[in-house]
């Protein structure tokens, strides 16, 4: 795989001007993890911040409120999340099992499927008439995959300089209704790329002056937990109240805990209560176990906010980029438990470092856990 398919967020930026004044933004969003959806939404924040229009295409939803909001008009290409969700290919620990290269052959096929769905909904019929008579400044592409949507580029009524897979370019030439150029080609017309990584993680490489490295872009956005939402009090509370710190456990976005297995829930419970620390788990399930009374179980956590908590100590994570880059931010040290793709890698990097030790899915029990908890949050180096 290559490097453009290791680090997640490869965007695309068309610019049409070289003014410096308030621009007409598109940015299209269509990959599927909610990773990519996090760092797309800071990029989006960042630009409605500095005056700028945008209007975005996604299959996410989002919710930005405030002032910010006048500036942003945000559409959905409906039902693809939905669709995705419920294919039975959405277990990513029956990913591990994938030799490397059914994994490419797996990525890519999924990345076509998604992009059928995306060009037959209603949300993408509008954005291609849209694009033909609205001629917007700048255009913002993650394009992970999802080549079929390069066709918009040259049916843009700005006929500008923008930023293939071949089997994209059927589906692409499907979507604009006519033959368009090879996508290798279109590609060359990119202007800037956001690479998010950072040569201080990341091996240091050449890169031409177009390419732009912004790792660790959204970990730097920081709020203070239980200010600015009600229903983060009780979570607050439980972080200032830790005499002995805190342990974050989150696997990101994609691993579901009812994958896991019952018996790995339950080591993971027993392993918990035997720590010193408060444990805030953010766990997406109900488990027929007890919980013990220093574990504190949520669906959902503001992870970047709670990282930044004085009393976190640590994280146990499956070694997303986006994780790591907050804990780096945050000084925090890592157990790694990766599953797929980029996750062992970046955690190898992190490990040589210094900054994480690793933790196997496969062997996982009681003490393994317990052991590897205790070393990161006991062991300083």
């Amino acid at each position: 795989m290559s490097r453009w398919s290791v680090f997640p967020f490869f965007l695309v930026i068309a610019l049409m001007t070289t003014s410096t004044a308030s621009l007409s933004i598109l940015l299209i969003e269509s990959f599927m993890t909610t990773s990519h959806h996090i760092w797309a939404m800071t990029l989006v924040k960042g630009l409605l911040q500095e005056g700028h229009r945008v209007h975005v295409m996604s299959i996410h939803e989002a919710n930005i409120e405030d002032n910010l909001a006048q500036n942003l008009t945000y559409a959905i290409f409906e039902d693809v999340m939905k669709e995705i969700r419920e294919t039975s290919g959405h277990n990513f620990i029956e990913w591990m099992d994938f030799s490397v290269f059914y994994m490419i052959y797996f990525e890519y096929s999924w990345g076509i499927n998604t992009c059928e769905k995306i060009i037959q909904t209603k949300a993408a019929k509008e954005l291609l008439e849209m694009i033909k008579h609205h001629e917007f400044d700048v255009i913002v592409q993650d394009i992970t995959l999802h080549q079929c949507l390069y066709g918009l580029w040259q049916v843009a009524k700005a006929k500008t300089p923008i930023v293939g897979f071949i089997p994209s370019q059927r589906l692409a030439e499907q979507y604009v209704g006519h033959k368009i150029k090879p996508l290798r080609e279109l590609e060359k017309t990119i202007r800037i790329v956001l690479i998010n990584s950072h040569f201080t993680f990341d091996n240091g490489i050449p890169l031409p002056p177009n390419a732009i490295e912004v790792g660790g872009m959204h970990a730097q956005v920081q709020s203070v937990i239980g200010v600015d939402a009600s229903h983060y009090e009780s979570m607050s509370k439980f972080l200032d109240e830790a005499e002995n710190g805190v342990i974050v456990i989150s696997l990101g976005t994609n691993v579901d805990w009812k994958h896991i297995g019952l018996n790995k829930l339950r080591a993971v419970v027993l392993a918990l209560s035997k720590l010193k620390q408060q444990v805030l788990w953010k766990l997406n399930i109900d488990v027929p176990v007890k919980m013990p009374d220093n574990v504190m179980a949520v669906k959902w956590l503001p992870q970047n906010d709670v990282l930044n908590h004085k009393n976190v100590k640590a994280i146990w994570s499956h070694g997303g980029l986006l994780s790591l880059q907050e804990a780096i931010w945050k000084g925090i040290p890592v157990v790694g438990m990766p599953f797929i793709l980029e996750q062992r890698y970046e955690m190898e990097k992190l490990i040589a470092k210094g900054a994480g030790i690793r933790l196997d899915f496969n062997t996982l029990s009681m003490q393994s856990i317990l052991n590897a908890l205790e070393e990161i949050v006991y062991n300083k180096r």
